[in-house]
């Protein structure tokens, strides 16, 4: 189950208010809150609770020693050892079959006819996500910057039901230490709980729904019949719903996490409206793309060593940024893609000219979405070779006004969107709580109405 599941409001309904009634022990409350996290996990598969529960027990114990004095010579080798340890786990669940291809392909081209067995593992729904914040305390442990924490607090972390899914992928000092300290919630958290679940509705359930089913899968599915016209807009359709899609997603598990007296940090900023591509990575996806920076650009040199290193270290973080997004060639195809845009802007701005055009970024960054949204390599190219189709004939059953409209809309909102919150916000402190509520259910009511029948599954699931 996740926190998107029909079924799940009622049940954490239930969970909530036996929640709050333990808020004078916190003890009591974290203990509540872990057995619900699992709970809801295991309704997805037992087995993905008991690889989580194992990694979590590995890892608290091998990181809670190195506070120790006696342990200082060790201490990096044990960290190591930790990390080395989560990204065996992801790698064997996530990439073995990839690596397993990759390897049978090396051998035939040297003509070497050899079969590797192929070892179909579940893909833990997930892994990516809290193996990354495990990393991250296991970091800031060793730093010091953190304290090892109780074996309840740290297995709380790990699994935190509003995030396990799908993120936004939190430090220690995002989510570890308010799960130690006393929790509530105040009028503005009530004010932004409705706020996010409206928009959860509008975004996920409304217009990604709308986009996937109405226009992004009749195209995709056959981009020759297209003409490229049809399929800028198919790409830019698709721009908007893997948008509207995560976003979404994220928006209610933030909405979940504020009911639980957590403020979880936020995952995007309006990232089409970026004037550059280093902008728009640092608006897009932002726990992930601050989690790359910090634990392998950084590690790397950064851009400490000169620019020539500068440029390896940038296609070295965002190939392997691709790669954690699927074990596909696909996605290294994408994050290599994001990583030659990053060095050319770099470059450009070596010679004293700058990339500062959001009529740039948007096209190039919706291009890259070909290699996210095909299902093949073959697939992407045919997709880019059809968008020569200029003579082909428009097809009238698609409402290509409305995504034009709808494109329109979305960028003026996102322009204007800051004034429009503060007034939103101006106006619900000022309301009666009723009214918030009903005005919700109005939103909420307006969203499940125009939408089409079934949600299509959360894209960000399989990574």
């Amino acid at each position: 189950m996740t926190i998107a599941n029909p079924e799940f409001p009622i049940i954490f309904l239930v969970f909530v208010c036996l929640y709050w009634s333990c808020n004078a022990n916190i003890r009591s409350q974290n203990l509540l809150l872990l057995v619900f996290s699992y709970a809801i996990y295991s309704l997805l598969s037992f087995q993905y609770a008991a690889i989580l529960f194992l990694l979590t027990i590995f890892v608290w114990t091998l990181t809670t020693p190195l506070a120790r004095e006696s342990l200082e010579k060790t201490k990096k080798a044990i960290t190591a050892f930790s990390i080395v340890f989560c990204l065996a786990n992801l790698a064997i669940f996530k990439y073995s079959n990839l690596f397993t291809l990759q390897a049978q392909n090396l051998f035939s081209y040297f003509g070497i006819n050899y079969t590797f067995p192929i070892v179909n593992l579940a893909l833990p729904v997930g892994l990516s996500f809290y193996t990354f914040q495990a990393i991250s305390y296991i970091c800031a442990v060793y730093s010091g910057k953190t304290k090892p924490a109780k074996l309840l607090d740290f297995a709380t972390y790990l699994s935190f039901a509003p995030t396990i899914l799908a993120g936004p992928i939190c430090r220690p000092c995002e989510l570890l230490k308010p799960i130690q300290d006393k929790r509530f919630t105040t009028r503005d958290d009530i004010d932004d709980i409705i706020l996010l679940i409206s928009s959860f509705f509008i975004k996920k359930v409304w217009l990604a729904s709308w986009l996937s089913q109405s226009y992004v899968n009749p195209i995709f599915s056959d981009p020759s019949n297209y003409n490229t016209i049809e399929l800028i807009l198919g790409l830019s359709a698709y721009s908007l719903q893997i948008y509207f899609d995560f976003s979404g997603y994220t928006d209610l598990a933030r909405a979940v996490a504020k009911m639980l007296g957590f403020n979880i940090p936020q995952n995007f900023d309006k990232p089409y409206i970026s004037n550059s591509f280093s902008e728009f990575w640092n608006r897009w996806h932002i726990t992930l793309s601050n989690w790359i920076r910090d634990y392998i650009y950084f590690p790397l040199g950064g851009s400490r060593n000169g620019f020539l290193l500068t440029i390896v270290n940038l296609i070295i973080a965002m190939t392997l940024s691709g790669l954690w997004h699927g074990a596909s060639m696909l996605f290294v195809v994408w994050g290599l893609y994001h990583g030659i845009l990053l060095c050319a802007e770099k470059s450009l701005k070596l010679v004293g000219v700058k990339v500062n055009n959001r009529l740039i970024v948007f096209p190039l960054v919706t291009l890259g979405w070909v290699f996210f949204r095909c299902d093949s390599l073959e697939s992407s190219l045919t997709f880019l070779h059809s968008l020569a189709n200029w003579n082909y004939p428009i097809d009238l059953s698609l409402n290509h006004l409305s995504i034009v409209l709808l494109l329109i809309l979305s960028f003026t909102v996102w322009l204007c969107s800051d004034v429009l919150l503060d007034s939103i916000r101006s106006t619900m402190k000022q309301s009666r709580l009723y009214l918030k509520i009903t005005l919700g259910i109005i939103f909420i009511s307006a969203a499940l109405f125009c939408s089409p029948e079934g949600m299509p599954s959360f894209v960000y699931a399989q990574f």
